[in-house]
């Protein structure tokens, strides 16, 4: 691609400094997520106004159309229990960030766990950690 690249690694206190205030960097890479299966849990990094929102950062408002999109079904999705309908405005989000592609997404990882039978209600989404939903996990008697 023609593309030079000096490879700096740096800690990540330095690294959240450089990012988020100094804007000293021409690219990062990055690991976002928690593991948390819920969109909303990313939220600072889809709204155009989060702490971890890379591209034009430190907005008061959205500097596109496109943003100012992603904001509202950010909004949406949050504000409903209805799975489908939260489905259907995250699914928005990712086509518009496919087509606009301010962050490039490299990998997911992927993750095995292992869990004793006497846990119950445990669903693991294709994404995402075992726990994403440990409020409504509990345990056969021994």
């Amino acid at each position: 691609l023609g593309i030079e690249v000096i490879l700096r690694f740096i800690d990540f206190n330095t690294l959240v400094v450089k990012i988020s205030d100094a804007f000293d960097y021409e690219a990062c890479l990055l690991g976002f997520g928690g593991g948390a299966g819920d969109p909303a849990a990313s939220k600072d990094i889809y709204s155009s106004g989060g702490r971890m929102h890379q591209w034009h950062p430190s907005q008061s408002t959205p500097a596109t159309d496109w943003e100012a999109r992603i904001d509202k079904l950010m909004q949406l999705q949050a504000s409903t229990l209805d799975r489908v309908q939260r489905k259907g405005y995250f699914d928005e989000v990712q086509f518009i960030m496919a087509e606009q592609l301010p962050l490039l997404p490299l990998i997911t990882p992927n993750a095995y766990v292992g869990i004793q039978k006497r846990w119950q209600n445990v669903e693991v989404p294709p994404m995402g950690g075992v726990v994403w939903n440990l409020e409504a996990i509990w345990a056969l008697e021994k």
